[in-house]
């Protein structure tokens, strides 16, 4: 039982890493535009 919430709470841990690194990307790209106009 420990085990697979460790599991559980690593692998949400990974999707939220994914997600900043998505924003991130994201946010990185907006700027990039509008530095570019």
């Amino acid at each position: 039982m420990r085990i697979r919430l460790e599991w559980n709470v690593n692998r949400s841990g990974s999707m939220v890493c994914l997600a900043i690194s998505i924003a991130g990307i994201s946010v990185s790209i907006v700027v990039f535009e509008l530095g570019t106009i």
